[in-house]
């Protein structure tokens, strides 16, 4: 099969070489040049959809689907691409609803190490481990610019489970910008400027106090541009250099105090309280506002959503080792016994 290919091949490319604009040559030659070539690249289409026809026979695939969502896999791997179909549709499921249809349309060919698998037109491939990220990553191709811009990127759907609360938690306690401390402090109206839900119309000075304009402008790598703005800002203290030097150093857009993690552990809370239809009101409502849009798709006032995510950052508080007055004692006691016990070497005597 391979030899009548590379021979096909061979003359497709000598032909190819030889079409040079030579003087004398009319518009018939070139046609009959032109109408050559594509006999046979007919031809070599031909023997490749031959041949891959040929590796597929001999390496069986099978199908494996799972609500929306369809796996091609070889057939030594099924066993493996089971499981991890499964796992995928259940997050996918829980998270998108009936938006997840769109994945009907397409069909995902899962690769595995050592399993040979050919590709068919329109499959996408897939690393083992990846069919999560692949399968949502065509579902964020339907999302609005509305929420990317607000998530600063892809949503990844993560089970409440799964989410570091525990980071989100050290992130709360030790950030020192002034949102943050505020919302660490329960108020609320600073974790919601914290996480980027209001204040977007003049974020510069609703998410960053002058203190943080001030911090941050001076932590900031020098730029010749705004060098002087910028000592002004830190050696004067003046605000309005502050500002300035603020705004020319985040020229592009400006993100909330708290992180990309943050934004997208709250969207994910909203989607898992609001049920299988969650994703779709919030599709739904593109021209409103970020704070309400999720308040729609969680299905409880946007305040009770930011009050219930913080309890879930607060309630993740690492856990510290404490020392009680018994195992104080206990502590001296050994110190005791293995102080003398060295003074008994003979090192000391």
């Amino acid at each position: 099969m391979c030899r009548p290919l590379l021979a096909v091949l061979g003359g497709v490319l000598l032909t190819i070489g030889v079409v040079s604009p030579v003087y004398g040559q009319n518009a018939a030659d070139y046609r009959r040049r032109l109408d050559s070539l594509e006999r046979r690249g007919v031809v070599v289409n031909r023997l490749l959809q031959a041949r891959r026809i040929s590796l597929i026979e001999r390496s069986p695939r099978d199908t494996i689907r799972a609500g929306a969502l369809t796996v091609v896999v070889a057939r030594s791997g099924h066993d493996r691409a089971k499981a991890s179909v499964d796992s995928a549709w259940a997050v996918i499921d829980s998270t998108y609803g009936a938006s997840a249809a769109v994945l009907r349309s397409r069909t995902f060919a899962l690769k595995f190490s050592g399993a040979l698998l050919v590709l068919l037109p329109g499959e996408i491939a897939v690393d083992s481990g990846n069919l999560l990220n692949s399968a949502t990553f065509q579902l964020s191709q339907q999302v609005d610019s509305g929420i990317t811009n607000w998530l600063v990127g892809v949503f990844t759907p993560t089970p409440l489970d799964r989410i570091r609360w525990d980071l989100l938690y050290v992130a709360l306690a030790a950030t020192p910008w002034s949102r943050i401390e505020g919302c660490y402090a329960d108020r609320l109206a600073s974790c919601r400027l914290a996480l980027g839900l209001d204040g977007r119309a003049d974020p510069v000075t609703q998410w960053y106090s002058p203190e943080d304009r001030q911090r941050l402008v001076g932590a900031a790598s020098s730029d010749p541009e705004v060098e002087a703005l910028r000592r002004r800002c830190v050696a004067q203290r003046t605000d309005a250099a502050c500002r300035e030097a603020f705004l020319a150093l985040n020229s592009g857009s400006l993100s909330p105090p708290l992180g990309a993690y943050s934004r997208t552990s709250l969207m994910q809370l909203a989607l898992s309280m609001g049920g299988h239809s969650a994703y779709d009101r919030l599709m739904a409502s593109r021209d409103r506002p970020i704070a309400d849009r999720l308040a729609l798709a969680a299905q409880v006032p946007s305040d009770s959503l930011v009050l219930a995510w913080r309890r879930r950052v607060m309630a993740a508080q690492p856990v510290t080792a404490l020392l009680t007055a018994s195992s104080a004692w206990m502590s001296v006691g050994w110190c005791l016994i293995l102080g003398f016990l060295a003074l008994r070497s003979s090192r000391w005597r």
